[in-house]
């Protein structure tokens, strides 16, 4: 099933803080959500079932992300799980404020000990980010 979106205003989601999402996505769903909420607080997107490319996770990373608070995503990673993490570390660098990411079980394709690779980014960094 496949979502065409029409062409959308660049102040589409200015004062959105708050997105919690169940459902199919597609990448371009879910880019429009995250490139057009600059106050973005909270982004939950329940979506295990859809399979998407770690690319998707570009627009979150593209711009700094002060507001981001809790950042957690459950789809199928259409590649390596490796390219995931390293979509993540950048969305991770950009978030000053984020203090919960995961849900890491349910990354599809993803496996343990990439989802260790992460944390260790994060400790090494000295982060206070609760990886779930």
């Amino acid at each position: 099933m496949f979502l065409e979106l029409p062409e959308l205003p660049k102040a589409t989601f200015t004062s959105l803080e708050q997105l919690d999402y169940s459902g199919p996505i597609s990448e371009q769903l879910l880019t429009m959500f995250t490139q057009h909420s600059p106050c973005l607080r909270s982004f939950i997107v329940k979506s295990e079932h859809s399979v998407l490319e770690p690319s998707c996770l570009r627009a979150l990373s593209s711009t700094p992300r002060p507001s981001l608070e809790k950042l957690l995503i459950e789809v199928t990673v259409a590649t390596r799980g490796e390219d995931w993490i390293r979509e993540m570390q950048r969305v991770v660098n950009v978030a000053d404020n984020l203090t919960c990411l995961g849900n890491t079980e349910r990354w599809g394709n993803v496996n343990p000990g990439c989802v260790q690779d992460l944390k260790r980014f994060v400790t090494d960094k000295r982060w206070a980010l609760n990886i779930l």
